[in-house]
């Protein structure tokens, strides 16, 4: 009896110091999380960091690092604060958003003005400021009314009633197009934890589910046609393609035994970690009787064509020359959707549908048909028949592409450099002088160039680059010229040293430099 007693007590006591063990781990953390986030900027903290921090913490540093957009939050509702916070935890990338359009809160009132119910609902936050991708504009397109205890959505073009909703439920209207120029629906990311409801006729509705991140999850329809599934499941959206899977496995199998509009099919669609883009689908379909399931792979997917990309010989330094003109680069960053050969890379750097005159002058904001023109004319100009071969030790050589009419002289010297980066950063010493500091100065020398070339502002010279599908090279001879992105960032081919370390400094990773360089405007 004693010895049990004793055991007894032994066991309390081991659980009571696991307890104390397991508080005293989260308290450490919560500090270590405090201490790093005090010491660095919000956007490069790490994301388990950032969970453990409240709410008003994480506001006081992005007062720090972002005083305008922390003045525009807390000028908020406290509950609606802690809400966007929320968001800043649960994904990294809407503080960037935030960030880079420092208008997004104002924005956001103007679009809910007449709709109180989701002024402050976190969900609709996050899914006005991740849905301008370009292609569309929420605000330009959508009208919002309340409705008792609705929220209904208008077409703005000819105020058409695209669909309402109501305590996490999207119904779209009978009447509306869905998958035709539909602002509300047509979005690759759309309004978390919600389930979508329309239908395609009489007989056939769609569910949809998405998860914390706006992503489809599940689909599930009855009463459909091989057709209606292959448009509405296999491939509604941009990010969805399950073409191939489904045309070899599913589609003969279902054909031999309907009849029509008599499938029923479930898809459920899965994600690595945080990704916005599905790699597989469970599907689920029945016929009849027939039962069939299938596990299908998005073609849309980076890793899709990774088992028939060919592999370059080890070490990359022995590939033929016609082995590097035939290698397509892809992945690092979603480069070459275009599928091109690094030959046909060089002989066009830049492909003909950005070329064309009217997009030029859509995405410049350009005016002046000629002056648009001559961009286009002087870009596609630019040729080469030779391709740069990989890599050795860090050196690259992109002097068989770099664009003829853009090429500036970089300081020689760590002291010249410095007094060019003080310009943007007055602060600056020689102990502290880092890529973004050389990044700064190329940059704006490269854009100064275009600019005057073109007469046109420095902004829209830097937009002109990124819009033309390229990158500034800074060269370890010490000049800043323009290069193909798809070559740039060509990392298993091309990955580079340069400049940077021509002035002996860190190096530092490609997005971090980005993101520090979004933030200080350039």
């Amino acid at each position: 009896m004693l010895n049990k007693c004793v055991y007894i007590i032994l066991i309390l006591s081991l659980l009571t110091s696991c307890k104390q063990t397991v508080r005293e781990i989260g308290e450490m953390a919560v500090k270590k999380g405090s201490k790093e986030l005090a010491e660095t900027s919000l956007s490069e903290v790490s994301e388990q960091s950032l969970k453990h921090m409240d709410w008003d913490d994480v506001l006081k540093l992005l007062g720090k690092e972002n005083p305008t957009l922390a003045a525009k939050i807390d000028n908020l509702d406290s509950d609606f604060q802690k809400k966007i916070v929320d968001l800043i935890k649960t994904d990294k990338s809407f503080l960037d958003d935030l960030s880079v359009r420092s208008s997004i809160l104002d924005e956001f009132g103007t679009f809910t003005k007449d709709a109180s119910k989701i002024s402050t609902n976190g969900k609709f936050l996050y899914w006005f400021t991740k849905s301008d991708d370009g292609k569309s504009n929420l605000i330009k397109d959508l009208v919002l009314k309340e409705h008792g205890y609705y929220v209904d959505f208008f077409q703005k073009a000819d105020n058409k009633l695209l669909g309402r909703y109501k305590d996490g439920v999207l119904q779209f209207d009978k009447s509306a197009d869905v998958y035709s120029k539909n602002s509300l629906f047509n979005q690759n990311v759309k309004l978390p934890d919600v389930l979508y409801k329309f239908k395609l006729n009489e007989r056939t509705q769609i569910l949809l589910n998405t998860d914390k991140f706006g992503r489809t999850i599940r689909t599930e329809a009855q009463n459909v046609s091989i057709k209606d599934i292959s448009n509405c499941i296999i491939k509604p959206n941009d990010n969805f393609d399950f073409s191939s899977s489904w045309s070899k496995k599913l589609s003969l199998k279902v054909k031999k035994y309907s009849k029509g509009n008599d499938v029923s099919v479930t898809c459920k669609y899965k994600y690595l970690d945080d990704k916005t883009i599905p790699k597989y689908a469970q599907m689920e379909v029945k016929v009849g009787d027939q039962t069939f399931k299938e596990t299908l792979e998005n073609k849309k997917h980076p890793d899709f064509n990774k088992k028939v990309q060919q592999k370059s010989p080890t070490p990359k330094q022995q590939m033929a020359r016609r082995d590097v003109e035939e290698y397509v680069p892809k992945g690092n960053g979603g480069i070459n959707k275009e599928g091109r050969t690094i030959k046909d890379i060089c002989k066009q750097p830049v492909p003909d549908h950005i070329l064309d005159v009217d997009f030029v002058m859509s995405k410049l904001g350009i005016k002046d048909r000629k002056l648009a023109q001559r961009i286009s004319d002087e870009f596609r100009k630019w040729t080469s028949n030779k391709v740069p071969m990989p890599s050795k030790e860090g050196y690259v050589d992109f002097s068989s592409v770099e664009h003829p009419l853009f090429k500036v002289k970089l300081p020689d010297t760590k002291e010249e450099l410095l007094k060019e980066a003080r310009k943007f950063r007055p602060e600056a010493t020689l102990d502290d002088l880092d890529a973004v500091d050389i990044r700064r100065v190329s940059y704006s020398k490269m854009r100064r160039q275009i600019a005057e070339h073109y007469g046109i502002p420095e902004s829209k010279a830097g937009d002109l680059i990124g819009t033309m599908d390229c990158v500034i090279h800074e060269t370890t001879e010490g000049f800043a010229t323009i290069v193909p992105n798809n070559l740039h960032r060509c990392k298993d081919l091309y990955s580079h040293k340069g400049y940077v370390s021509k002035m002996k400094m860190t190096e530092m990773d490609e997005d971090l430099i980005e993101k520090s360089l979004k933030k200080s405007g350039m």
